[in-house]
């Protein structure tokens, strides 16, 4: 099985779990509008995002609090709420520099992961690499307390994991694609919306289509609204990189191009 040999990173959240974009160190695929005040994807009342800024996070700091004999350990930052309590993500409490050093550390065994090449044909199952991770986040998340990565899942569903099976709140909420027809209307206005509203019809198309080719299993526990939550999750946090060994164990010979879901961005 080929990889390829170069290594590059989609986005390792530090901040914000509501908004893909928060702090970040590049872009992801999905198209978010944070930058316009004026307009905001609408919210249903009885959201879990809206009733509990905070929802999950104790549940995830249990859990990672549970791992730090493999090495999980944080410094200097804390969960906290921003922009009118609108808002969480991170907050360091140092007025130390150099205690940015080493703020988070994540053991291999937390970090869901998934084989990446750049031919789809040479991927885990033959299918694209984003397929395969949504997958698997969507079965751990579904398990509730019985995954090992219960805690992550937690952060990313404001706790409704830990709950008989309901709609996750979005991971991206302000994605192009939760925009109401009347907002979507003003884009219309411009070349450049006229464009977004095209990669955004194209990327929905294409998760329809990645989304038909999973088994009937995957599918009878899975819809695609389902589907379409988890790739939101992984296209906003998911590192893609050459990250060592990881079929051969901590400093193993064995080195691979992996795409991973880290549970660092569950600290967002």
């Amino acid at each position: 099985m080929a990889y390829s040999k170069v290594a590059w990173s989609l986005i390792i959240l530090l901040g914000s779990s509501d908004d893909a974009s928060g702090f970040t160190t590049c872009r992801s695929a999905s198209l978010t509008k944070q930058h316009d005040t004026r307009l905001h994807s609408t919210t249903a009342p009885d959201d879990v995002s809206t009733k509990n800024p905070l929802g999950g996070v104790d549940s995830f700091e249990e859990w990672f609090a549970a791992n730090s004999s493999s090495g999980a350990q944080v410094n200097s930052i804390k969960h906290a709420l921003f922009s009118s309590n609108s808002l969480r993500g991170l907050e360091f409490t140092s007025t130390k520099s150099s205690d940015l050093s080493k703020v988070a550390v994540v053991p291999r065994k937390l970090v869901l992961s998934a084989p990446f090449s750049d031919d789809e044909v040479e991927q885990e199952g033959g299918r694209s690499w984003d397929t395969n991770l949504s997958v698997k986040l969507w079965q751990e998340c579904t398990k509730g307390k019985n995954s090992a990565y219960y805690g992550y899942c937690a952060l990313l569903t404001r706790g409704a994991n830990m709950e008989q099976k309901q709609t996750y709140p979005s991971t991206a909420p302000d994605a192009l694609r939760h925009w109401t027809s009347t907002q979507k209307a003003l884009l219309e206005t411009t070349e450049n919306g006229k464009k977004l509203l095209n990669v955004e019809q194209k990327q929905q198309e294409e998760w329809k289509q990645k989304y038909a080719n999973l088994n009937a299993s995957e599918k009878a526990n899975m819809s695609f609204e389902d589907f379409q939550w988890a790739m939101e999750a992984v296209h906003s946090r998911a590192f893609r990189g050459d990250f060592g060994a990881l079929d051969g164990g901590e400093g193993g010979p064995l080195r691979k191009i992996a795409s991973l879901l880290l549970p660092l961005s569950a600290l967002a």
